[in-house]
């Protein structure tokens, strides 16, 4: 998560969520809707449950790697028992033969029935996911800062220019 400094101001000129969405994509941020409720934040920044997801736990089929994903990360659909803590942005550790290790769960679904209940999520490795994110985070500050000494020269020669006339 960017923490971007809007520094001429920020007037929205859309509709409400589509005014949120665009700040959130200025901040590297994504935005989701866990449990109902509408949600901006960083998940790089979240800890690591103490759950480890495997066939005697829930798993009910191996990992299927997804080739559909624009962010450059390898997505896989995980289907295990439906848990009430499988939501965006929950972190957990997966064993299986196609995928181990720790994984950041970036949408799902689930299905509940009288019987069972039965969660697919849409899951990337951790680690890839914090790296892929520090690296955008710091284009951004840097882009930023340029932005922010580009402005401030501005203002200087501005600002000489004004007194510059005040003098004569």
């Amino acid at each position: 998560m960017y923490d971007k400094k809007f520094t001429k101001g920020y007037t929205a000129k859309s509709k409400p969520m589509a005014a949120i969405k665009s700040i959130a994509s200025q901040c590297k941020t994504p935005v989701s809707y866990p449990h109902g409720r509408l949600e901006i934040a960083d998940y790089s920044k979240n800890k690591k449950s103490q759950f480890y997801l495997e066939y005697s736990t829930g798993l009910l089929a191996e990992p299927e790697a997804q080739d559909d994903s624009d962010d450059g990360l390898q997505h896989y659909q995980v289907t295990a028992l439906f848990r009430p803590a499988f939501a965006v942005g929950y972190i957990f550790h997966l064993e299986s033969t196609t995928l181990t290790g720790w994984v950041l769960i970036e949408s799902g679904t689930s299905a509940i029935t009288d019987d069972s209940g039965i969660s697919t999520l849409d899951v990337v490795d951790y680690a890839k996911y914090k790296k892929k994110t520090a690296v955008s985070t710091k284009k951004a500050e840097s882009k930023d800062k340029k932005a922010k000494a580009k402005l401030d020269a501005a203002n200087r020669k501005k600002l000489k220019a004004k007194q510059k006339g005040r003098r004569k």
